[in-house]
C-alpha cells in the first residue's frame, strides 16, 4: 500500500528505547497519572504532529515530531533530580546514533531506525525538575524525515 508507514517507524524508535538497559520501562502511551518510583525510570513516545513536504515531482517526504518523555526520580534530598535524569538522556541519545548495519551508511551520524526513516534527530533537550519531591522529567522532541512508499 502506497503512503507512509509511520508504524514500522514507531515500532523501530521503541525498539532502540526498549534496549536502553538504564530504563524500567517504555511505553508509546504516556501514563495517565504519576508513575511511582519503582516504576522509575522511564520512557514514553506518544506520536506528535506529522508535516507533509510536498515538492513537484518529488516522491511525498514527511516531518515526523514525537517526543520522548523521560521520567526519573530521587528519594535523596541533597540531590537534584537531573542528576538521574542526565545519564538517561545520555542512554537515549548513544540509541539513537547511527549503528553498523544501518542503511544508509551514516558512520556518526543521526539513526535511520534500521532504514525506515531518512533521520531521526533530537530537536531539544528540557528538564522539569520538583526538587521538593524529588520528580523530574525530561522533554526530547525528535524530528524523523521519512519518505512514503509509491
Amino acid at each position: 500500500m502506497a503512503g507512509l508507514d509511520r508504524e514500522s517507524i514507531y515500532a523501530a524508535l521503541l525498539a532502540r528505547l526498549q534496549g536502553i538497559q538504564s530504563l524500567k520501562s517504555v511505553s508509546r502511551r504516556i501514563p495517565p497519572q504519576d508513575i511511582g518510583p519503582q516504576e522509575q525510570p522511564a520512557a514514553f513516545v506518544p506520536a506528535g504532529k506529522e508535516v507533509p513536504q510536498y515538492m513537484a515531482s518529488l516522491i511525498m517526504r514527511w516531518l515526523l515530531h514525537p517526543a520522548i518523555v523521560l521520567y526519573a526520580s530521587t528519594d535523596n534530598e541533597s540531590l537534584s533530580p537531573s542528576t538521574q535524569l542526565a545519564p538517561l538522556v545520555k542512554d537515549v541519545e548513544a540509541a539513537l546514533q547511527w549503528q553498523p548495519g544501518e542503511s544508509p551508511v551514516n558512520p556518526g551520524g543521526a539513526t535511520t531506525l534500521g532504514g525506515t526513516c531518512v533521520h531521526c534527530i533530537i530537536n531539544e533537550v528540557e528538564y522539569v525538575e520538583d526538587v521538593s519531591g524529588g520528580q523530574g522529567v525530561v522533554f526530547m522532541p525528535l524530528e524523523i524525515l521519512a519518505v512514503a512508499t509509491l
